[in-house]
């Protein structure tokens, strides 16, 4: 009978499918739980003929919290479908308006096209589908791969410790979208193979799995050049490792391992994606983001250094070869001193979108268990290093094993190393662990001993399973992230609906990413990778104490919007960082609502959320500089509008000061009176106002106060002076004076117009008007 046909290797290669399906069943569970995330409070209205599939390039879907990075890879690819290609180099979105160079390889984005076809809308469904079905993929293809290499229990420990070892699982956790996974699975992949040719392979046979596992290393390199060198340097270590403590078999030496082949097929295939990539940073400048032919040269040093070591050390010719491998070392070397040249490995330096980095704001492993002590996550993330005593006591007694057990093993230690140092690294030492995991399991004893031994193991993993698995939150309550997430997004699409395509607002990072991402709009200050110089000037045009040159910056860069969250201080640290007297900043100016004349408040509703009420949005729009009177007047208006009365009652008293008998002023005064209850105010303002109509007055107001005056004379039940000014806006009327009224003043003018039967003189602004309000409002109006 076929060894993978009895009763045992058959519940081992079931365990690679068990994986497989609880891999698709987890990630349908996360998406269910985004999907009803993004379809509460208001949706954006579909449209086939939007590159997004919603109206106006806005977009529907709310990524979990901590995947804002995955935001980008969405938006490239709605590029890549509307343009009909399956290449994007520039991103326009961000460090508005010049843009940047996009980021990230182009693999991962071909990935996702591949899923969701030829429509934009499907997008955003294949973002969610995207990581998943790569780790059921990983659980199949390397589950079968270490069957067949290693024996049944090995493919089933493989499956499961893709599914379930952490935090490496968690990185393909659904609504994720980035390339993270694709890079760790292309790393365990490598590995896998490298080991495959090293156990007990030679000759032809052994150069085509380290051709293979090359061939994967180029493409991580592709992928993530600065984080496959790390990767590359601990497997160059486990392969010296390999080569100094690799026994002599009997009859000769130990056999060479065909380092060559691994550095040809990896150096081809990296050259191959530099000249896809469009041969970033031109033949002579490499940085630690962007793969380059020179790193390829490196790789080719370093294996001929592994080389000609394992035949120093096994009986070779010296003096033949120390000049050799010192070239090599020198070229092996060379990304390390260009390092050394520009200023030593960065902070951050690592694979991106780790999921310890995200858990824990604690950048090393001493700095996570001194600030949160013993948890679930730790012991998951700690409990698969026992895979190394085990290896050790397995395999290293059997002298065929040595070789893979001491490149797996070397392979660890530099990992762990990394680990140890930024978490960031973990997921690369989980792929490594699962390589020592394979090199141990063909020692394993016979019996029941050697199923107590791989059940043992097994169990090792399930604590990741546990930490990974998405949990139904209690209820319909909404955490505070998932809250403001939603009211980010109604801001983003309501801006889109009141503004003309392509305009740029500046807002704090985290909100300047829900602004580009879910209403198509422009933006300077992303948190996106590559947006250096967008964060730059932000942090300049925040700590700008010259109201006159923070004008110039504004204009300079086409800016229509700045936006203020509450619960966001972001711009407040950046206007600290930039200015001796930050309490003279713009920011601190407009958080004492001083805004300059050049600056309007835009009255904007936000959705009522439990939760939410203490938290507050304040938009201002760049206009043309206002006199006085109207610019405290539309402030005035703003704070009715807001609830806000006792600012309002502040900036009346100042119109009443300043302004008593400006027209504008009486209406913004009476409109503060009224919502305030204030009769007697409204009784010494109305005296003023009325006679003012009756001299003509009204007709130097701007078109929204007009507008706002109609509604103050219906509301004092003066039918027919509201007629006259109801109908002078309703005919003035276009789209752009509409979006100068904040909600509550255009749904007010709105009834009023339905009261009185008049109608707007161009048919279409009635539909406009209406999508310009909130739901309930809309839904108040609809016939």
């Amino acid at each position: 009978m076929n060894r993978f046909f009895r009763p045992v290797p058959l519940a081992w290669l079931a365990l690679v499918v068990g994986a497989a399906a609880l891999v698709w069943w987890g990630g349908m569970r996360r998406i269910t739980q985004i999907e009803r995330l993004s379809n509460q409070v208001s949706a954006a209205r579909t449209d086939g003929q939007s590159p997004t599939g919603y109206a106006r390039g806005t977009r529907n879907l709310l990524l979990p919290a901590g995947s804002t990075a995955g935001q980008p890879w969405i938006m490239d690819v709605q590029k890549m479908v509307a343009t009909d290609t399956w290449r994007v180099t520039h991103a326009d979105y961000d460090n508005a308006p010049e843009g940047r160079a996009v980021q990230g390889a182009a693999p991962y984005r071909w990935w996702l096209r591949l899923l969701a076809g030829n429509s934009g809308r499907e997008v955003e469904r294949a973002a969610l589908q995207a990581n998943p079905a790569l780790q059921v993929l990983l659980c199949l293809g390397l589950g079968l791969l270490a069957a067949g290499r290693w024996g049944a229990a090995a493919g089933g420990l493989v499956a499961l410790g893709v599914a379930a070892i952490f935090p490496f699982g968690g990185a393909f956790a659904a609504g994720q979208p980035d390339d993270h996974g694709l890079f760790l699975g292309a790393n365990l992949t490598g590995l896998l193979l490298l080991l495959a040719g090293s156990h007990g392979g030679e000759g032809r046979a052994a150069r085509a799995w380290f051709a293979a596992a090359g061939a994967v290393g180029g493409f991580g390199l592709w992928l993530d050049a600065g984080s496959q060198l790390a990767a590359l340097g601990a497997l160059w270590t486990g392969g010296t490792a390999a080569a100094w403590f690799a026994p002599r078999f009997a009859g000769g030496g130990s056999p060479s391992l065909p380092w060559r082949s691994w550095a040809a097929g990896g150096s081809t295939v990296a050259i191959l994606g530099w000249l896809v990539e469009g041969r970033a940073g031109g033949i002579s400048g490499i940085n630690l983001d962007t793969n380059h032919p020179w790193l390829a040269l490196a790789w080719l040093g370093g294996a001929e250094v592994l080389v000609r070591l394992h035949r120093w050390r096994h009986g070779g010719a010296p003096r033949l070869d120390l000049p050799v491998l010192a070239v090599g070392g020198v070229v092996m070397l060379f990304p390390l001193a260009w390092l050394l040249h520009r200023g030593g490995v960065p902070a951050s330096f690592g694979p991106a979108g780790s999921v310890l980095a995200d858990l824990t704001a604690a950048p090393s492993l001493a700095g996570w268990i001194g600030a949160e002590g013993a948890n679930l996550a730790l012991v998951a993330a700690l409990l698969p290093l026992l895979f190394v005593p085990a290896a050790l006591r397995l395999a290293w007694p059997n002298p065929s094993l040595r070789p893979g057990l001491c490149l797996a093993l070397g392979t660890v230690v530099v990992l762990l190393l990394l680990g140890g140092w930024q978490l960031r690294w973990w997921g690369l030492l989980d792929a490594a662990l699962l390589g020592l995991l394979v090199t141990a399991l063909p020692a394993t004893p016979a019996g029941f001993a050697g199923i107590g031994w791989r059940t043992g193991l097994a169990l090792l993993l399930l604590p990741g399973l546990i930490v990974a698995w998405p949990r139904q939150a209690a209820g319909d309550a909404l955490s505070p992230a998932e809250a403001r997430a939603l009211v980010e997004r109604d801001l983003a699409q309501w801006l889109a609906v009141r503004s003309e395509p392509g305009a740029i607002a500046f807002a704090p990072p985290a909100l300047s990413a829900s602004l580009c991402y879910h209403g198509g709009l422009r933006v300077v200050a992303s948190p996106y990778p590559g947006n250096q110089d967008g964060l730059t000037l932000a942090v300049r045009l925040a700590s700008v104490t010259s109201v006159d040159e923070a004008q110039a910056l504004v204009l300079r860069r086409s800016i229509k919007y700045l936006i203020l969250p509450s619960w966001d201080e972001t711009l407040d640290q950046f206007a600290k960082l930039g200015a001796q007297a930050s309490d003279r900043t713009l920011v601190a100016l407009l958080r004492q609502w001083l805004p300059p004349r050049w600056l309007r408040a835009v009255p904007y509703q936000m959705p009522v959320i439990p939760g939410l009420e203490n938290d507050s949005l304040a938009v201002f729009e760049v206009v043309e500089p206002q006199e006085n009177a109207v610019a405290l007047s539309r402030l005035a208006e703003y704070f009715v509008e807001t609830g806000r009365l006792e600012l309002a009652a502040a900036v009346g008293d100042s119109l009443a000061q300043s302004f008593a008998a400006d027209a504008g002023a009486l209406v913004a005064r009476a409109q503060v009176a009224l919502a305030r209850g204030e009769s007697k105010t409204l009784a010494r303002i109305l005296p003023e106002l009325l006679p003012a109509i009756a001299e003509g007055k009204d007709e130097d107001l701007p078109w929204e106060r007009r507008a706002n005056l109609a509604i103050v004379l219906a509301q004092v039940k003066r039918t027919d002076l509201a007629r006259a000014q109801a109908e002078f806006c309703l005919k003035e009327a276009d789209l752009e004076r509409l979006r100068s009224l904040g909600p509550v003043s255009l749904f007010r003018l709105l009834t009023l117009a339905r009261a009185l039967r008049l109608d707007f003189a161009e048919p279409d602004l009635h539909g406009a008007a209406l999508e310009l309000l909130p739901e309930e409002y809309r839904a108040q109006l609809q016939p």
